[in-house]
């Protein structure tokens, strides 16, 4: 629960922030490329935080057991 809270605070809420300036600046004419921009940064975001994660060594949590059988 608490690295969902993480992910919501860090990362889910300054893309909405971002994407309310967007929409107050670009005004409801142009919504469709708010969103546009606002979804390209949620994917953005997605892959960063699945390539960090596979950096760091957290992607697989039973690399220690594979590597035990495979000896």
């Amino acid at each position: 629960m608490a690295k969902l809270k993480i992910i919501l605070l860090y990362f889910v809420l300054p893309i909405l922030v971002f994407a309310a300036f967007v929409l107050y600046q670009v005004g409801p004419q142009h919504f469709e490329v708010a969103m546009t921009l606002v979804i390209c940064g949620l994917a953005v975001l997605f892959f960063l935080y699945g390539w960090i994660r596979v950096r760091l060594g957290f992607g697989n949590r039973n690399r220690t057991v594979h590597h035990h059988y495979h000896r």
